[in-house]
């Protein structure tokens, strides 16, 4: 994987339906870097088309475009190139840790913000194309910690992706403002989740509930 680098030109497909920000971004690539040949597409249909006729090293792409989810267009994109399927890297403007979590688990190689510099862009790039993990500093810890718990045996408790997150969440300490805040969601909305969670361990306080979340294996505590 790491002799892709020595390539004289590396050729990159930037799928993301933000004209602006796609062309923005493109132009920036290839002035950082002459031998990053970047083509960009604003939709599947032209993502598919393009990918159909021409071989390349990275894809970079949208977590939510408008015509299909990312992660809906990266079980597409792996029918399209098959056994050839590039090194993939995530893009988007919202950190929301589970969506991540799930989309390496469906095979990505790096998430990186929208808010990250040019060069922290190219050097996420230069990291999945050799062949390692990037993931924006910033959510790397908590998008590792869900994507293990997500990952965990079953148990008897089928608790769906919101629920373990907050599970994680409740581990590292966060409060109730904390949580609403990182999962974008009201209060009284994070209050009835947490009751049906504690119902369902059979719990009545926080450290309770964490205890026997990592007990029963529900999630990682690490």
């Amino acid at each position: 994987m790491d002799t892709i680098l020595h390539k004289e030109n590396i050729r990159v497909l930037l799928i993301d339906d933000h004209a602006l920000f796609a062309d923005s971004l493109s132009v920036a690539l290839r002035s950082h870097d002459p031998g990053f040949l970047v083509t960009a597409r604003h939709d599947l249909r032209g993502a598919s088309d393009f990918l159909m006729s021409h071989l390349v090293d990275l894809i970079i792409l949208d977590l939510e475009l408008a015509d299909e989810s990312g992660l809906g267009l990266l079980g597409q994109l792996k029918v399209i190139c098959g056994k050839n399927l590039p090194s993939v890297l995530l893009c988007s403007a919202h950190h929301r840790p589970a969506s991540i979590a799930k989309a390496f688990i469906q095979g990505i190689d790096g998430f990186v913000s929208k808010s990250q510099s040019v060069e922290e862009f190219y050097q996420a790039a230069r990291q999945v194309l050799t062949g390692n993990r990037y993931c924006y500093p910033a959510i790397a810890r908590q998008v590792s910690k869900l994507e293990r718990s997500l990952l965990m045996p079953e148990t008897k408790y089928q608790f769906s992706p919101r629920y373990v997150e907050i599970l994680v969440l409740l581990s590292e300490g966060r409060t109730n403002h904390e949580i609403s805040d990182e999962l974008s969601i009201n209060l009284n909305t994070l209050k009835s989740y947490l009751k049906d969670i504690y119902s369902i361990l059979g719990v009545g306080s926080r450290m309770a509930c964490v205890r026997k979340a990592v007990s029963e294996g529900i999630i990682d505590f690490v």
